[in-house]
């Protein structure tokens, strides 16, 4: 008598409900091993990244630039938002490598210039420091450099050479700005030196007479602008 193939019609849909069951298995443990979770584009993460640090939270700032940085090592943007992120948590040594990235890609903004300058300090690295402030002042020549080199010699004790720098900002800028002069009556100021704060405050105070910030500065050391008070720019 011949052999039913009745239950052979009756496995197939069960062998198939088999292997669909299987291939979802296999599936969902292939997107759980390392490696095969889908990575967030880089500009969410540095958006991300950009969220946390306007509202404070440098720690998941940090991390999520971190991210960026590790995944794109030349991307000097990532670079930078991280050193300033280090440099909101103290982290100097991590803010000092960042940032140094960052300049050696955009060596001619001078923000960047002032955050390197920063973390340099606080990381404690004078030799550095000094070279860099140096090397920034001499080779571009520009009035923010020179009161930059100023401004940070003076706050490691180098007064001499401060003074210098800050005589040389003046010089190159010709009057053209407030700035190197509301840096000298800083400097001269910070030294117990009020004299020579007034004179330069009021140098700023003839560049530009309705600067608030000038008048303030004035203000706060006991003087009162009149029409005969500015004094003409130069060392």
């Amino acid at each position: 008598m011949a052999r039913s193939t009745a239950p052979a019609r009756f496995a197939v849909p069960s062998l198939r409900r088999a292997v669909g069951l299987t291939g979802g298995l296999v599936l969902a443990a292939a997107l759980t091993l390392p490696g095969c979770a889908t990575q967030r584009p880089v500009d969410q993460v540095k958006a991300s990244g950009d969220n946390a640090f306007d509202r404070g939270d440098f720690i998941l700032a940090r991390e999520e630039y971190g991210e960026a940085v590790d995944r794109y090592p030349g991307d000097w943007q990532a670079q930078l938002r991280y050193g300033l992120t280090c440099l909101e948590l103290g982290a100097w040594d991590s803010a000092r490598t960042a940032l140094k990235v960052a300049h050696d890609r955009r060596p001619g903004d001078g923000d960047i210039a002032d955050a390197y300058a920063r973390a340099l300090f606080h990381a404690g690295d004078r030799e550095a420091l000094v070279a860099f402030l140096w090397s920034r002042a001499t080779d571009a020549g520009e009035t923010r450099d020179w009161t930059r080199a100023a401004t940070w010699l003076d706050r490691i004790g180098d007064r001499d050479a401060a003074l210098a720098a800050i005589e040389t900002a003046i010089e190159v800028d010709q009057g053209g700005s407030t700035r190197p002069y509301m840096v000298a009556a800083e400097l001269a100021e910070r030294n117990g030196d009020d004299a020579t704060a007034v004179r330069r405050l009021r140098q700023a105070y003839g560049i530009a007479p309705g600067d608030p910030d000038v008048t303030a500065a004035l203000e706060a050391l006991g003087e009162i602008p009149g029409p005969s008070f500015a004094l003409p720019p130069g060392r």
